[in-house]
């Protein structure tokens, strides 16, 4: 038998425990909003019925290119041939 959230819990937020059903409430605390005894097997079936969470991760497209004198002048505040002077001192 699948358990059934009630209102003001799914309104909280909350999630069955073997305990009743509870409610984070910050900084590592849990409270117990609804108390009633609930089987490992009821719980197990609550999270299977909840629908998976689908995230479409998209990634930049890449281009390599190469970097202009003001770009490194920009970040690194000198050019190439100041940098390569100072390596050689």
């Amino acid at each position: 038998m699948t358990i059934k959230t009630p209102h003001q819990v799914a309104k909280a937020g909350g999630y069955p425990t073997s305990i009743g059903w509870a409610v984070d409430r910050g900084k590592g605390k849990t409270e117990i909003i609804k108390s009633v005894k609930i089987s490992a097997d009821e719980i197990a079936e609550w999270y299977g019925d909840q629908a998976p969470v689908l995230q479409t991760l998209n990634e930049a497209p890449s281009i390599e290119r190469a970097v202009t004198e003001a770009e490194v002048h920009h970040h690194y505040g000198h050019s190439e041939e100041e940098y390569d002077e100072q390596e050689e001192e």
